[in-house]
């Protein structure tokens, strides 16, 4: 009896193209703007590791994204190309980790209308920018991670391949941790909530995850504790920055519940 082959569980695939051609498009269209300039101005005048050395100890700890918007600005081409893979790679992260079966085509569909349905201020500057890359490219690692720990969970992972993917788990959250705040913060929290999930389920995994969670904070340290860091967060937000932590908490949340669930519900109902 012949097998008969569902080639509708591919169907992601043609999404994950489609996404990377539009993006392809997108970025090959979209010239240097905004702060894109600024760096390829300082990227002219030195190296970009110099030059994201000179901003850690004055204007920037995020030392990561300052190499890639240094780098990026210089070399347009290689963004170009860059961008639209880590898009496919967000979009193939989202698909993989949702774990829904017989959905082949509806969850890609779905899929592709959140990503094309976001704020237009935050479209701009992420999509269109260069140096919005900075948060694109963190946000894929983290897809690379989460799919890791996906495996390492829930699959069947030899010793040395074990091994090697929590290498690459170590080497993706240090350098998160040294790109923008936010997601430097969110990685710490969800390897947190991994070591209890892991203590209920699979404690062999709990050694492996408190060596992930000593990478991610000191890379958040280092980019938290810079001088540039810090001159920017007592120039910017002085006030805030005398807050207990308790009224920074009470200050973020509403932001944080507008930003993360309230804005994405509203792009989904239009």
């Amino acid at each position: 009896m012949k097998k008969v082959v569902n080639y509708s569980k591919y169907f992601y695939l043609l999404g994950a193209l489609f996404i990377g051609c539009l993006f392809f498009y997108i970025t090959y269209k979209t010239p240097l703007c905004g702060d894109d300039w600024g760096y390829a101005l300082n990227a002219g005048q030195a190296g970009a590791v110099e030059s994201a050395i000179g901003f850690y100890t004055s204007w920037s700890g995020r030392f990561f994204s300052e190499v890639w918007c240094f780098f990026g600005a210089a070399n347009k081409w290689f963004w170009d190309l860059l961008n639209p893979i880590l898009f496919m790679v967000a979009f193939l992260g989202i698909y993989k980790l949702a774990h829904l079966k017989n959905k082949y085509i509806l969850i890609p569909a779905v899929i592709i209308a959140i990503i094309l349905s976001v704020d237009d201020n935050l479209r701009m500057e992420t999509y269109t920018f260069m140096t919005g890359t900075i948060y694109t490219i963190p946000l894929a690692l983290s897809f690379i991670y989460f799919m890791i720990m996906d495996k390492l969970f829930y699959g069947e992972i030899d010793g040395g391949k074990k091994i090697t993917l929590l290498v690459i788990s170590n080497i993706i959250l240090f350098y998160i941790g040294m790109t923008t705040e936010n997601i430097a913060a969110t990685m710490l929290a969800a390897i947190v909530i991994e070591l209890v999930y892991a203590y209920f389920n699979k404690r062999k995994l709990m050694k492996y995850l408190w060596i992930n969670l000593a990478f991610s904070a000191t890379s958040f340290i280092i980019m938290r504790m810079s001088p540039g860091s810090t001159f920017r967060l007592l120039r910017d937000h002085a006030e805030w920055s005398n807050l207990s932590i308790f009224e920074k908490l009470a200050n973020g949340y509403p932001s944080f519940i507008e930003f993360t669930f309230s804005l994405a519900y509203c792009n989904l109902c239009i």
